[in-house]
């Protein structure tokens, strides 16, 4: 693959603190939002103030080469110097163009009112990120401009870390992902070679089995990984590990609306494998528009309206203290199928059952099919895939019993310390069975279309109602015997398929116990529960003793976690 003719060096393009010999200098915090109409330079000049505010020594630069206007948002009429200074062939020095403005502490780098060619870009950009260690502030925030072109992303990815901003709006969602697709074909153009990209692009466009299309690139990456290319792998990881993504949601009307925070968070997590830590959200507010044509600062001119408020919270958020940021952006060292439970919820080991359930709601619904802001780069089967692996973790993190036999795995794995346990059992006896279907209105995404317990008649009628014994209730479980009560209910295969979506071979391949034709087991287990709840069995039972037969001999033999 050549490189574009508009692409910086990649001396210019290593995000700053990427080479040990790097000079440290202020923070610098770059903002785009894939599409415009989402306010981001209004943030940028109100975020500067807040800053400023908070007793930081701040500069907003505007480094929007289509249509810098950043100086509007601060009250300030045609700045008398820009940054198209630093496109001349004489360098100038990026302090010297510094303007103030009414805030105190608070300065102002003027984007330039013209276009430039890309050679000229590309000076602009070295220059500015050569000298912008020795500006003396405490941090750095750059108006990026919209759109997914390269005079946007360069920056955005020399900076090392980022601000996405986004809208409660399908089309600004979407844009979100078009603009990460875009920023990492950017950022893999210098560090993996023609044939290091051409292998991730064919591993992108192998599709799940659906023919739906490209994988995700966290599947792409797993994809790789299980082929053997486990040094490219790691390259593409060592060049995404100094980035730092954050989120603000503007103009949100309702608290709906602002679960696009979470909904972005996971696709982000899920589809990239990359960590997007949301700073806040900020209202829909008259008081902008207002500021805006009166040509006033919002922050000055409306100190306590909700969006000003909005963005305060969203600056706290930004500088409180954080762990440290080396390898903060990567969750890609563990394929998906791999993840515990509770990460695959996004819900910490010790949560409650309500946050584990509250937890659940939101990815349910971001994973709906019928969701307007489902994420835009997932094929039907990859949600398929995502819901019904949220589905068997939610199952078995809800019930006392199968979560504390989890809990006690993860403890024997080093993955949880004992007193994380004891933290999940005190609380209290969750449901003593699957919770009420969703009403209409709030339909899963998970394709499970079998009844709950609480949907089929109570357990001991039914029991009195059966001519023989069934299986885990006097018959060992068993294909075979699974297969045996599935005739006896007169259901067909095809009716199971309709039911629980899933696939015949399946199916087929766990009534005849081919368990090497079986899925993976956290597949497997969700599986299971959703075949047991259809043929009106007990799915916990069903579900621990299928995957017992699985086990090697000697594993069967050992005696069960008490």
């Amino acid at each position: 693959m050549s490189r574009p003719p508009d692409s910086p060096t990649r001396s210019a393009t290593s995000p700053p603190g990427s080479n040990g010999g790097a000079p440290k200098g202020p923070a610098l915090w770059a903002v785009a939002g894939g599409k415009g109409g989402v306010g981001r330079s209004l943030l940028v000049a109100n975020m500067g103030i807040q800053l400023a505010r908070l007793g930081k020594k701040v500069i907003v630069a505007d480094l929007d080469f289509q249509g810098a206007n950043l100086h509007t948002y601060l009250g300030i009429g045609r700045p008398a110097k820009s940054l198209e200074r630093l496109a001349e062939e004489k360098e100038s020095s990026l302090a010297s163009l510094l303007l103030d403005t009414s805030v105190s502490g608070l300065k102002l780098l003027s984007g330039a009112p013209q276009s430039f060619a890309p050679n000229q870009r590309e000076r602009i950009l070295q220059r500015f990120f050569g000298q912008a260690s020795s500006l003396g502030a405490d941090m750095v925030l750059l108006d990026c401009g919209s759109g997914r072109g390269g005079d946007v992303l360069d920056p955005f990815r020399m900076a090392g870390a980022g601000i996405l901003v986004a809208t409660p709006e399908p089309a600004s969602v979407e844009s979100i992902y078009l603009f990460m697709e875009s920023l990492l074909g950017r950022v893999f153009e210098s560090p993996l070679s023609s044939d290091d990209q051409e292998k991730l692009e064919i591993a992108r466009c192998l599709d799940e089995g659906a023919g739906e299309g490209r994988s995700s690139f966290r599947a792409a990456l797993e994809r790789l990984r299980g082929e053997g290319e486990t040094r490219l792998v790691d390259r593409i990881q060592e060049s995404l590990r100094p980035f730092r993504l954050r989120l603000i949601v503007n103009q949100i009307r309702s608290d709906a609306e602002a679960e696009i925070a979470p909904m972005l968070r996971s696709g982000l997590d899920k589809y990239f494998g990359l960590e997007l830590k949301c700073l806040g959200c900020v209202e829909y507010d008259l008081s902008v528009q207002q500021a805006v044509q009166k040509r006033k600062p919002l922050s000055q001119q409306y100190p306590n309206s909700p969006a000003t408020q909005g963005i305060e919270r969203a600056v706290s958020t930004l500088v409180s203290p954080s762990r440290a940021a080396s390898g903060e952006a990567l969750l890609l060292h563990r394929n998906l199928g791999e993840l515990d439970l509770y990460r695959l919820l996004e819900v910490p080991p010790g949560a409650s059952s309500k946050e584990i359930q509250a937890g659940y709601q939101v990815l349910k619904r971001a994973y709906d099919p019928e969701n307007s802001f489902r994420h835009p780069l997932l094929s039907n089967s990859q949600v398929q895939r995502l819901a019904s692996m949220l589905e068997a973790a939610y199952r078995t993190l809800i019930f006392l019993e199968t979560r504390t036999d989890y809990d006690r795995k993860l403890v024997a794995q080093g993955v949880l310390q004992a007193d994380q346990v004891k933290a999940s059992e005190a609380e209290g006896t969750p449901p003593a069975r699957p919770p009420t279907p969703p009403t209409p209105e709030t339909v899963s995404a998970v394709p499970v279309s079998a009844r709950d317990d609480s949907q089929q008649a109570p357990v001991k009628e039914a029991a009195a109602s059966r001519s023989s014994q069934v299986p885990g209730e006097g018959l060992p479980v068993t294909g075979a015997t699974l297969r045996q009560h599935r005739e006896a209910k007169k259901m067909a295969l095809e009716t199971i398929v309709e039911k629980t979506k899933i696939r015949p071979a399946i199916l087929e391949a766990l009534e005849e116990e081919r368990f090497a034709d079986l899925p993976e087991p956290v597949f497997l287990k969700g599986f299971l529960r959703q075949l047991a709840a259809c043929l009106g069995l007990d799915p916990t039972v069903i579900c621990r003793e299928y995957m017992r037969r699985m086990e090697p001999p000697a594993a069967q033999d050992e005696p069960r976690a008490q």
